[in-house]
């Protein structure tokens, strides 16, 4: 993976920050393999434009600035999505998988698999998928 990161083009808006709007340009024009004059091409690089004037105007933004409660209830969407990474990993469901993988063939993993959710369903309610 940290092979193709270097292959990859920088953002258009982080380009667009420093000034550099026709490297910006072209790589929303590579992206979507559209001309530069294309309507969404004009209008990614004009939103781009009104956002970086926005933060222009408003100043830069603290990092601290996820937790407040505000119009978006940025506090509230980053609280569900670190419980949901966090009952993820309480899960042990990487860790398990991993294990398993690394011990037994897939059809061995596909049976435990089936084994599990036969007894896991029944007992939350699930009498029948179908």
């Amino acid at each position: 993976m940290v092979f193709i990161v270097w292959g990859l083009p920088e953002s258009p808006r982080w380009l667009a920050k420093r000034g550099r709007m026709d490297e910006a340009l072209e790589v929303i024009c590579a992206i979507n393999d559209l001309p530069p004059d294309d309507p969404y091409v004009v209008s990614e690089m004009e939103s781009i434009r009104q956002v970086l004037a926005l933060e222009q105007n408003e100043g830069a933004q603290k990092w601290t600035s996820v937790f407040k409660t505000d119009v978006l209830q940025t506090r509230r969407r980053v609280g569900l999505a670190w419980f949901g990474l966090f009952m993820n990993q309480l899960s042990g469901i990487n860790l398990g998988r991993l294990a398993r993988i690394h011990r037994h063939s897939d059809l061995e993993v596909a049976f435990a698999n089936e084994f599990f959710f036969s007894r896991l369903l029944p007992s939350i309610g699930f009498e029948s998928i179908c």
